[in-house]
């Protein structure tokens, strides 16, 4: 079942601007990717993606949203990252059109990784 009931198989992902005023927005994916979490080990008690699977989000979301999350200026990937788990998070959207997207991306963003440290 997609974010609107059917069971197309079809991505239906969406934004709602809640408050005009406030820029708050609230970005739908589908159950399917609806995953990748767990609760933040620092104060508060919230839910906060992985490393990979919030990148992940970022680009699924830019293959349907062209004018955002186009550039990411601020990535920084430690240690801990890995780009198989991205990988495979990127493997499970079930889109082609914006799996490939989402891959051609990722793979853009490992290879601008490695070269700039291969250099620092």
């Amino acid at each position: 079942t997609d974010t609107t009931g059917n069971n197309s198989g079809f991505d239906n992902s969406y934004k709602k601007n809640l408050y005009k005023d406030r820029n708050i927005f609230i970005h739908q994916i589908l159950p399917v990717l609806f995953d990748g979490f767990d609760w933040y080990r620092g104060r508060g008690s919230f839910l906060i993606a992985e490393p990979e699977k919030a990148l992940i989000d970022s680009l699924y979301l830019s293959a349907r949203k062209k004018k955002q999350f186009r550039y990411f200026p601020e990535l920084f990937f430690p240690e801990s990252f890995s780009f198989k788990k991205a990988k495979e998070w990127a493997g499970k959207i079930p889109d082609p059109r914006i799996r490939s997207y989402v891959k051609k991306k990722l793979t853009g963003i490992v290879e601008n990784f490695y070269i700039r440290n291969k250099f620092d």
